[in-house]
């Protein structure tokens, strides 16, 4: 699934608007046209954070050798994974959107 996709679902999951391509990075602006930002979980830390508290998503992170996990807490069968690669935050992002995603795909 392409980074595009992933942010709608995650998006439709949290109850946010869609994204939109914003000079060629899919995001969704949240608050007040003074105060706001611009959403994106796969990019932001804070964004990823608080999506994963919202959706009850559950992180594991086991180190270099093993990788990570993101996991829905209603259904352990859907759990994502997560290579750390050169940047462990990249990689914890990455997980809890398609997490997420995977909550916005069942609610179509």
């Amino acid at each position: 699934m392409n980074d595009e996709k992933l942010l709608v679902l995650a998006a439709k999951a949290a109850g946010m608007p869609p994204p939109v391509d914003s000079h060629g990075v899919w995001s969704a602006w949240v608050g007040s046209p003074e105060g706001g930002h611009w959403w994106n979980p796969l990019e932001d830390d804070g964004d990823a954070l608080r999506l994963a508290v919202k959706l009850n998503i559950h992180i594991s992170l086991y180190g270099q050798e093993t990788g990570i996990t993101a996991w829905i807490v209603k259904d352990s069968a859907h759990h994502f994974d997560a290579d750390y690669g050169d940047d462990p935050c990249a990689a914890v992002r990455r997980s809890v959107v398609r997490a997420a995603a995977e909550i916005g795909r069942e609610m179509a």
